[in-house]
């Protein structure tokens, strides 16, 4: 598992402490928005932290591709789930789901 859980925690636990700051990783190859699984899309897949869920997620997806967003393509998962990835300005990817169908 990826070192990000432990900062994180650690992250939230000084923000408690003092909610006048935020913690920030000191190396930019520190920040990310995923962690490394074998559990899902094979060996090594880079499974997300943050999941957006969208009741509508072809109008989602239609809306931020209008606005000059990158995207992926809508994928269907065994029949029962949608989803799709975008990148913000960084370059973070992120990831949008529709729920259970």
């Amino acid at each position: 598992m990826t070192k990000l859980f432990p900062r994180l925690l650690h992250s939230f636990r000084n923000f408690a402490k003092n909610m006048t700051r935020i913690i920030t990783p000191k190396r930019e190859e520190d920040a990310t928005l995923t962690y490394k699984t074998d559990d899902w899309e094979g060996e090594d897949y880079d499974m997300h932290l943050l999941t957006f869920k969208s009741d509508d997620i072809e109008r989602t997806h239609a809306h931020l591709k209008a606005q000059g967003v990158s995207v992926s393509e809508i994928k269907l998962y065994d029949g029962n789930r949608k989803n799709f990835r975008f990148y913000d300005l960084n370059g973070n990817r992120l990831d949008v789901w529709s729920g259970w169908l």
